[in-house]
């Protein structure tokens, strides 16, 4: 770590990179791609859960079974998509763009910042690799890219698609004004499970209802209070209990590791004048605000498991089913999902074993690996639960 004044670094000139094989590379270390690892998993655990719910409310009202089939926008019918795969593509097209835009923005408006630290000194926009003009652009790339596959998918997404740019976009300017950054950032990976549930059951859900929509999803408002209406709509079927709990065990998550993650810069983000829980509470204060979050996070988990029959019968039976008192869901989570709740907490109790506040050595192993084996075995197991098992 750096001292408490921050100068800034002087560096051996790099030579810009040239031609699309190296500026292509270049970017994929500016927006850290393999980074998606944290949220992606999460994603698509939100869409194989809406999918469950679908899938149940189909098999209950006859009159519903083709519902999935009939939300197909007419691109995906030229193309011979089924609906399952033209959602799950474009929910991974989405989290690639929201990822590298918030990345990119990241490294823009950071720029001054990294070149002032020595831990981040050598980054594309300091030495020059990359022009400040060329991440704009990969900036703005991402953010369409996000913006289009939202309206591949219905319009339920794209409507809450720009709320989504400005949030995660917006974490990079809050560490300038407070310590609760870590939250914001947890806030914009929570919305990964929140969209891959709204991508699987927000065009249904509208056929259902009779509100049809024009191919690829796309629409204008007339009114701004036909905007409201349908924002209004987009959050009832967002907000069902066991995705909150899901999205809220994210949010703490990706809170408590920034944390860990952030103790690297602790002694330069005080001097720069930046804030953050290490600079508020120090590294042994920050250490267990960490793992309030993490015991936070598998509260959250648990909860999301517990209530997961209960948001897929309550969707179930809203969607025309009635009230069915000896309905039981087809796909529901028990042991093997309550398995991965067992492994994410060992490694988070891991993590934290290798992590002390005056010895941040292993950061790295602490915030890369054991995170990305949680997202990626948590998300296996789960789905596994719900197809396969439940």
């Amino acid at each position: 770590m750096s001292g408490s004044s921050p100068s800034a670094i002087a560096s051996p000139p790099v030579q810009p990179a040239q031609g699309f094989g190296k500026k292509f590379g270049a970017s994929l270390g500016m927006i850290k791609i393999a980074h998606t690892i944290f949220a992606l998993p999460f994603a698509i655990i939100g869409w194989a859960w809406g999918v469950a719910a679908v899938k149940e409310s189909a098999a209950i009202n006859p009159e519903l079974n083709e519902v999935a089939v009939r939300s197909l926008p007419v691109l995906a019918e030229r193309v011979g998509a089924g609906p399952w795969a033209w959602t799950l593509i474009w929910v991974v097209i989405a989290m690639v763009g929201a990822r590298s835009f918030a990345m990119a923005f990241n490294r823009i408006v950071d720029r001054k910042i990294d070149a002032s630290n020595p831990r981040t000194a050598k980054r594309e926009l300091v030495t020059g690799t990359l022009s400040l003009r060329f991440a704009w652009g990969v900036a703005l790339f991402a953010a369409l890219l996000f913006l289009t596959a939202s309206a591949m998918i219905n319009h339920q997404t794209l409507i809450l698609a720009p709320l989504a740019l400005v949030i995660i976009g917006g974490y990079s300017l809050t560490k300038r004004w407070t310590a609760l950054c870590h939250l914001v950032l947890g806030l914009g990976l929570a919305l990964a499970p929140l969209g891959g549930w709204l991508a699987a059951v927000g065009r249904p859900w509208d056929i259902a209802s009779g509100n049809e929509w024009a191919p690829l999803g796309l629409t204008i408002f007339t009114s701004l209070e036909g905007a409201g209406n349908a924002v209004g709509e987009s959050l009832a079927i967002v907000l069902q209990p066991s995705v909150v709990a899901l999205a809220l065990g994210v949010l703490l998550w990706v809170a408590g590791f920034d944390v860990i993650y952030s103790l690297q810069d602790e002694d330069f983000d005080r001097g720069y004048g930046l804030k953050s829980i290490p600079v508020r509470m120090s590294a042994k204060g920050a250490l267990f605000i960490s793992r309030l979050l993490h015991a936070g996070a598998m509260v959250c988990w648990i909860l999301a498991i517990v209530f997961f029959d209960q948001t897929v019968r309550a969707l179930s039976q809203g969607n025309g089913a009635g009230a069915l008192v000896e309905y039981a869901p087809e796909h529901t989570l028990g042991a093997v999902s309550y398995l991965a709740l067992v492994i994410a907490g060992v490694c988070l109790l891991y993590e934290h074993s290798l992590v002390k506040h005056d010895d941040l050595g292993r950061v790295d192993a602490a915030f890369f690996t054991m995170n990305g084996v949680i997202s990626i075995v948590f998300a296996l197991l789960v789905i596994l639960d719900v197809f396969v098992i439940g």
